[in-house]
């Protein structure tokens, strides 16, 4: 199941994403109406994107072809029919082939811990992903190779699939019941899962830190960190290394270039502009640290990847 078939290249650019850039997300920048539980998107294929965390569950179903999904340290190649469930607060990226088709689920945590607490049967990797989720040590995710070739499990995804491309009044709670229907079935079902190693909980105060960090990128220091969250910089310092595998400094810097590519991309706004917005006063020290970040000058990367 774990391997690396064909997928050099893209575990080398996975590496670089990991080392280059990081996300935070949370469940509303997805959700279509206040009160979403459960929101389906598609992958797009032939694309790394950039390494992330959020503060939802991720369900990834592979329908067609083959991806390589990087959990923290760890390279998982997925295959037609694997399913992989991952706890917020990991961080990860995936990259799928060309013509892959591959489904995104996302589940809001606090909605789904609740409807499982007593639905799930109290056995297998499943449940046990589960019963550990929001606790001091958690799983990073659980793993179902091949589960779709079960035609229970099969008519669940399906279910899912349908219930998020449906019109109706009543989608976001047949989406919902389905979702529950889906992780039963697999739990029930299952045949092949198995779980990552365990690791240590920071993940929401990870995520929280994240989010402020995305937020107020311009102006945010270890010092203004310090004072919000209670800790002494020296701890937060720990955190970050321990969490992302790179330093404060490093990952603030990671987010400011983050967000200077996406105001690149879809704004209209100036180099001068985005590099004040950043929280750069110095133009040519912006300029230079954008070009070492990502090899061309914030010019070349506007034309080349501004969005129509």
């Amino acid at each position: 199941m774990t391997g690396k078939n064909g997928f050099d290249n893209i575990i080398k650019e996975l590496q670089s994403q990991k080392t280059t850039s990081l996300d935070v997300e949370t469940m509303t920048d997805y959700m279509e109406y206040k009160h979403q539980k459960v929101s389906v998107c598609q992958h797009p294929p032939g694309h790394v994107g950039r390494y992330h965390t959020h503060d939802f569950f991720e369900i990834n179903y592979v329908q067609k072809g083959r991806c390589m999904n990087l959990v923290e340290d760890d390279y998982i190649l997925m295959e037609e029919g694997d399913i992989i469930i991952m706890h917020p607060g990991a961080f990860h990226d995936l990259y799928a082939e060309t013509d892959c088709v591959i489904y995104n689920l996302l589940l809001d945590e606090k909605w789904l811990l609740s409807e499982l607490s007593s639905l799930l049967p109290q056995n297998g990797a499943i449940f046990d992903f589960f019963n550990e989720a929001g606790r001091e040590h958690f799983y990073k995710y659980v793993v179902c190779a091949k589960e779709t070739k079960n035609p229970c499990i099969m008519d669940a995804v399906t279910k899912v699939i349908g219930f998020s491309q449906s019109k109706s009044v009543c989608k976001y709670l047949l989406l919902e019941a389905a979702t529950l229907e889906l992780l039963g079935t697999l739990c029930e079902k299952q045949t092949g899962a198995s779980l990552s190693c365990g690791r240590g909980k920071s993940s929401h105060l990870m995520i929280d830190m994240l989010g402020y960090i995305a937020e107020h990128c311009a102006t945010v220091d270890l010092d203004k960190m310090s004072e919000r969250y209670f800790y002494s910089k020296t701890h937060i310092c720990r955190l970050f290394l321990k969490n992302t595998g790179k330093s404060f400094n490093q990952t603030l810097m990671d987010m400011k270039m983050g967000r200077a590519c996406y105001m690149l991309e879809n704004t209209d706004m100036t180099t001068e502009g985005i590099a004040r917005a950043v929280g750069y006063d110095s133009v040519e020290y912006f300029y230079r640290l954008f070009k070492k970040k990502t090899g061309m000058t914030p010019k070349a990367y506007k034309n080349k990847n501004k969005c129509q």
